[in-house]
């Protein structure tokens, strides 16, 4: 059958976060694309995750892989 995996995270820290603070996440998708795999096509799905503050400053960003078999 099919199934999701997850193919890493990578976080990034860019800036501190202190106490009081308010962080928004905005997710998106990066890239999508298919590679050959022994039991067919697998499909690769990069999505990107900003966490910018009340001031609009980037704090910090995740970046993922899901994988489709």
């Amino acid at each position: 059958g099919k199934g999701w995996l997850n193919g890493g995270n990578r976080f990034e820290y860019v800036a501190p976060v202190t106490v009081g603070d308010h962080v928004t996440a905005t997710g998106r998708i990066a890239d999508v694309y298919e590679k050959p795999g022994s039991t067919g096509a697998l499909l690769f799905i990069i999505f990107e995750t900003d966490y910018v503050n009340q001031r609009g400053e980037l704090v910090a960003r995740l970046r993922g892989t899901m994988i489709r078999r």
